[in-house]
């Protein structure tokens, strides 16, 4: 007869081999494993593929979902369910499949395989896809994942609860902190979230409902439409107000700064745009967002604002300021033809639509003089070409005077370019500059823009 103890010990072991043998619940399809997460309180986890046409889906399934190296990792409580998403399918089949796949929305899934997070109350917690899905290359990875969202689904059933017991007793202002923690909580948004800030937080002190009702690039589209009715003040405002909440995603602070940025430009405040539009860039360097306002950024601010970019050999260097736009003035030492509207380009604003903000008459030496309107540090230009005739400017060369008269040659172009950028050996004073052909021959002179950089003085 087997004594008390060994049937302790024999029974600890039955135990034991009942707990490693247990495993979640398997449902057919996602309505069923619903109803079971449903009945018992459980969260769902949902496997969708097209293992019928998909080999990625095929070999997941087989070398990861289905193995018992994440099976055994699971809590028992969980359901597993499946949604196989066939092609080619008969009238009959896909009847069938429409009804397995109530209240699942299709959309929410972009790539195969995928994998999704529900709690019990049908709320999708969590979507797997695309390049996360790719890095799951392992059971381990896998399940690591998937019981970090199920630790953060408990913590959510903890919070629901709270807010419920909140609720009932009207204490708004625990309310309103248990619902900032709920939304805290790395899930899917909770529906109608914001409608329940609002009861509880009126004037959106929290700054959460701007954060969560803020609408991406409607808003961009909003902030276009207030530029076209002239709105532009209303449109910064409106900027400014989102921009002051903390809360706001990087991604969503790119797309305002760009939207302020738009409206500044439309106020002809090019450095004020073009500083906004680096901040959009700062603010998401590495998203959708982001490069897309520093594209839009470039071509209504940066290259109008003449703007040293990152394609160019001057970017980033301590060149100090644009001394040319808004001072400079310039001569010319022939006319013929040139067209007067077009010189204020030199200088500023886009490039003239004939592509030269002056044209010089066929001569020697043919070259503009630039007065600075005072006398400057110059520590760098950019001079850019005419892109038709361009190698007119074969020869080009500057030169720096204090009085107009007495001249030092302080750079010479090797050959012709599209753009000059000039990085002078060491800053030089100057009142006057001059652009033109060196030497004996004989061409015209046509240049799109000339940009001045250094320090005024007194500045």
């Amino acid at each position: 007869m087997a004594t008390r103890r060994t049937s302790r010990l024999i029974l600890a072991a039955c135990l034991a081999c009942s707990a490693l043998s247990a495993a979640p619940r398997q449902a057919r399809n996602f309505v069923e494993g619903l109803a079971i997460a449903s009945e018992e309180k459980s969260p769902l986890i949902v496997y969708v593929h097209g293992s019928a046409w998909h080999p990625a889906s095929r070999l997941f399934k087989a070398k990861i979902w289905e193995s018992d190296a994440f099976l055994k990792t699971l809590p028992n409580e969980v359901v597993l369910g499946d949604i196989e998403l066939g092609q080619q399918l008969s009238e009959e089949e896909a009847k069938a499949q429409a009804e397995s796949l109530k209240d699942w929305n299709r959309k929410s899934v972009r790539t195969f395989p995928a994998i999704q997070v529900f709690g019990n109350d049908g709320h999708l917690l969590k979507t797997y896809q695309g390049r996360e899905m790719r890095e799951m290359i392992s059971p381990a990875i896998l399940s690591g994942k998937i019981n970090a969202v199920l630790k953060t689904a408990a913590a959510r059933r903890d919070l629901l609860a709270k807010i419920d017991a909140a609720r009932a007793k009207k204490d708004a202002a625990e309310e309103r902190d248990f619902l900032i923690s709920l939304i805290e909580l790395s899930l899917a948004q909770e529906p109608k979230i914001i409608d329940q800030l609002k009861a509880v937080d009126p004037e959106d002190e929290s700054g959460w409902q701007a954060r969560l009702g803020f609408r991406n690039w409607e808003f961009v589209r909003h902030v276009t439409g207030l530029i076209g009715e002239g709105k532009t003040y209303e449109a910064v405002a409106e900027a400014d107000r989102l921009l002051a909440n903390p809360l706001t995603t990087p991604e969503q602070r790119s797309l305002i700064l760009g939207a302020k940025g738009s409206a500044l430009v439309a106020q002809e405040k090019f450095p004020d745009a073009w500083d906004c539009f680096q901040q959009a860039r700062d603010a998401d360097p590495d998203g959708a967002n982001g490069k897309a306002m520093w594209r839009h950024g470039l071509r209504v601010a940066g290259k109008p604002l003449r703007a040293i970019l990152p394609d160019s050999p001057l970017y980033g260097k301590d060149l100090g300021t644009n001394i040319s736009r808004g001072h400079a003035t310039f001569t010319q030492s022939s006319s013929q033809p040139d067209d007067p509207k077009n010189h204020a380009s030199l200088f500023s604003g886009p490039i003239a639509k004939g592509g030269a903000a002056f044209h010089t008459a066929s001569q020697n030496g043919a070259h503009i003089i630039i007065d600075l309107s005072g006398t400057c540090e110059v520590s760098a230009l950019s001079i850019k070409n005419r892109g038709s005739n361009s190698e007119r400017a074969e020869g080009l060369a500057l030169w720096g005077s204090l009085d107009g008269k007495d001249w030092e040659k302080l750079w010479s172009a090797t050959e012709v370019q599209s753009t000059w950028d000039i990085l002078l050996e060491s800053p030089k004073q100057c009142t006057y500059l001059k652009i033109g052909l060196d030497g004996d021959r004989k061409d015209y002179l046509h240049l799109a823009t000339v940009d001045v950089f250094g320090t005024r003085s007194g500045e």
